[in-house]
């Protein structure tokens, strides 16, 4: 099963109940902006480290949140979707 990780540069920050992600150094280059969470985008981007399979993220998802295996997947994939499409995974 593929596994997905935050590419070197890419930040989540914290700002009291906003979750935002910015760009720093060589990463910048590529990616000019920021890119606003909410907590569920949170939360699977911090599982987004190369060790959790997709399989693992749903499961985790479907602990945490109120929310069925297959939607938790649907939104996992779309979610994973634009960051490879904003270069911030690998």
């Amino acid at each position: 099963m593929k596994k997905y990780k935050i590419k070197e540069g890419f930040v989540l920050r914290q700002i009291k109940d906003n979750y935002i992600v910015v760009a720093l150094g060589k990463a910048s280059k590529e990616f000019n902006g920021m890119m606003n969470l909410n907590e569920t985008g949170a939360f699977i981007w911090n599982l987004l480290n190369g060790e959790n399979t997709v399989d693992d993220i749903v499961g985790k998802m479907t602990k945490e949140y109120d929310v069925s295996e297959e939607i938790a997947r649907e939104d996992l994939e779309g979610f994973i979707d634009k960051l490879i499409q904003g270069g911030m995974v690998e």
